[in-house]
């Protein structure tokens, strides 16, 4: 594409998946690539099926010790950690009965919420949402149901027209399922209890079975090594590719910086409330050979959690 547009070189922007593809034009097309950023990067050489529920439990430990080390969040919600993990643990074992009313006919729908269910208190939560985790799982912790009827009222509206699942299942089928090892991926389902019956898996093997798309090279699933200059970009609370990512990924980029914006999850440089991540990118396309330091960068601080 660069060779009939005329462009002798050019800077990459990708973001989660993305980063993937710009890993392999890193490794089979070097030549015209000047920089590059990758916003929540997932490693090739990483799979993802065996390890997202440990993921996502780091990132909500991290959130809730913030909130304990924190003077006015601990005295709002002590011991809030403890407290929400014998609480998922508790309601896998005996699920919570949630009543709401299905607008389409006013009847009462019956539902039963495992921790595998109630975790989406964090899950759900945007960056903008962060500071508000603590009160929400109080709430929870209080038989307060209002947020997750809310939640749950979403289920009875019409489905849109989809977010390209073909497309998703034929990319996860061919470059993440067969690098699982499903051994690893059921004792993974079993192995937590605040959210024992959680599939760490995207979509299960059963499903790719059927989806039967062909298997891409095991050189697919092998960590990248260059030393063209490349910005990582990490969201500090981000479960679905961890900062521990990034930082594993520097060791074969070796001209390669990372930011971490603290309190942030999951695709920095989509935060349109606050849009640092991508003026950082936009340094770094500027002058990849240092590290961007934005002013805006250094004004973020952690979060300061609603305590009522």
């Amino acid at each position: 594409m660069a060779s009939v547009l005329g462009i002798k070189e050019y800077n990459l922007l990708t973001i989660s998946y993305s980063t993937k593809i710009a890993q392999v034009l890193i490794r089979d097309y070097p030549e015209r690539i000047r920089s590059v950023v990758m916003d929540s990067p997932l490693p090739l050489e990483v799979i993802y099926d065996e390890e997202s529920i440990k993921n996502l439990l780091e990132s909500v430990d991290k959130l809730l010790s913030d909130c304990e080390s924190n003077k006015d969040c601990r005295s709002a919600y002590p011991n809030i950690k403890s407290r929400f993990y014998d609480y998922l643990t508790n309601k896998t074992k005996d699920p919570l009965e949630v009543n709401v009313e299905n607008p389409a006919n006013g009847k009462l729908e019956t539902f039963y919420l495992t921790g595998a269910d109630l975790i989406t208190v964090f899950t759900s939560a945007s960056t903008g949402d962060v500071v508000n985790v603590p009160f929400e799982i109080n709430k929870l912790l209080n038989d307060d149901m209002t947020s997750v009827k809310e939640q749950l009222s979403y289920l009875f509206q019409e489905p849109g027209n989809g977010s390209g699942l073909g497309m998703r299942l034929s990319v996860w089928c061919a470059e993440e399922n067969p690098f699982n090892s499903q051994e690893r991926v059921q004792a993974e389902t079993s192995k937590y209890p605040q959210v024992k019956g959680l599939s760490p898996a995207v979509f299960s093997d059963e499903i790719c079975n059927i989806w039967s798309v062909e298997k891409v090279s095991e050189i697919e699933n092998r960590a990248v090594k260059s030393d063209i200059p490349v910005l990582l970009i990490s969201g500090e609370y981000d479960n679905e590719t961890p900062m521990k990512w990034a930082e594993s990924m520097m060791s074969n980029l070796t001209n390669s910086y990372h930011l971490i914006f603290k309190g942030w999850k999951h695709t920095p440089t989509t935060n349109w409330g606050n849009q640092c991540a991508m003026q950082a990118a936009n340094d770094f396309f500027n002058n990849p050979s240092i590290k961007p330091n934005p002013e805006c960068f250094g004004q973020i601080e952690s979060p300061i959690f609603k305590t009522e």
